[in-house]
């Protein structure tokens, strides 16, 4: 997945720096920034679709894990980064797992192989 992260970073660095800042001048607000920033995550979501095609069907498949770690964020919002990572660091394996078990999968419909020895079946 951090390939993945490169390539986007790559390819949409204008519209992650946009929604980075967003979310940074926003953090304030009620939602954190999630409604007067929705413009912005639309762009870079789109964009990153397009940069990275991996990305629509983690999106799609880990979309449970996305909005929990989202919500585990957002609930967060006004508490110190030690206490973030406390309370979301379980929704943000789960996603890291889901993510994972998408590349896996889609890397062996591609006709590849894990590297390594890796197990075919799910992280725990």
């Amino acid at each position: 997945m951090e390939q993945s992260i490169e390539l986007v970073a790559k390819n949409c660095g204008n519209e992650l720096n946009s929604f980075q800042r967003c979310i940074l001048s926003h953090r304030g607000d009620q939602d954190g920034g999630e409604s007067a920033c929705e413009a912005e995550r639309q762009t870079l979501s789109k964009c990153a679709a397009n940069a990275v095609p991996l990305v629509a069907t983690v999106k799609s498949r880990c979309q449970s894990q996305i909005r929990a770690y989202d919500a585990c964020l957002l609930a967060g919002r006004s508490d110190d980064d030690e206490q973030i990572t406390q309370r979301c660091t379980p929704a943000l394996k789960a996603l890291w797992q889901c993510t994972e078990a998408v590349k896996r999968e889609e890397l062996i419909k591609s006709g590849g192989a894990p590297q390594g020895g890796e197990s075919l079946q799910r992280p725990v």
